[in-house]
C-alpha cells in the first residue's frame, strides 16, 4: 500500500531520512546481481528457516545497476566490476556512519555520504522500479526512483 504519492520534493525526503544520520552500519552484503544491502542502527534478531540473523533498525537496499563507491572522490568499486570485487568492497561499509544525503537533479545522481570520506553514488534511472529502498524506524519504506521521484510505502516493494 502506498502511503504517499510519488513526488520530487527532495528537501522533504532528506528531512525524513535525517533519522539515519550518525547511525552505524553494522552489516553490508551483496544479494543478487549488482544489488546489495546494508543495515544500520539497532540490531534486531530475525529467524529465517531456522537460522538466526540480524536486520537493522534501518535498512538500505541498492537495487539500481548503476552505482559507485568512492573514497576521497576516487573510485573504489562500482556496479560494472566483477562480482568478487563488489562483494569484497561492499563489506567494508560496515563500521561507517551515514553523514548526509544529496541529489543532483540534472544528472539524477543520489549520493549517500559516509564517514571515512566515502560516498555511495546511485544514478536514479528511468525504469518503472525503485532504484533504492530505505526502511524507516516505523517499518515503512521510502522507494527512491525512478528518476527524480520518491514515495513512502508500507511494504518493501510495491507493484503499480
Amino acid at each position: 500500500m502506498i502511503v504517499e504519492k510519488p513526488n520530487g520534493d527532495f528537501n522533504k525526503l532528506f528531512e525524513i531520512l535525517s533519522e539515519l544520520k550518525t547511525k552505524a552500519i553494522f552489516q553490508s552484503y551483496h544479494t543478487y546481481g549488482t544489488m546489495f544491502i546494508f543495515d544500520l542502527g539497532q540490531k534486531n534478531e530475525k529467524v529465517t528457516q531456522g537460522r538466526l540473523g540480524f536486520t537493522g533498525e534501518n535498512t538500505v537496499i541498492i537495487e539500481n545497476d548503476s552505482w559507485s563507491l568512492l573514497k576521497n572522490n576516487k573510485l573504489v568499486v562500482n556496479s560494472k566490476k566483477e562480482l568478487k570485487e563488489i562483494r569484497k568492497y561492499i563489506t567494508t561499509l560496515a563500521g561507517n556512519h551515514i553523514i548526509n544525503f544529496s541529489i543532483d537533479p540534472e544528472t539524477k545522481l543520489f549520493t549517500i555520504s559516509l564517514t571515512n570520506d566515502l560516498n555511495l553514488e546511485i544514478t536514479l534511472s528511468g525504469s518503472k522500479y525503485r532504484d533504492l529502498g530505505i526502511k524507516l524506524k516505523n517499518n515503512n519504506w521510502v522507494d527512491i526512483g525512478p528518476g527524480n521521484t520518491w514515495k513512502i510505502v508500507t511494504a518493501d516493494h510495491v507493484d503499480d
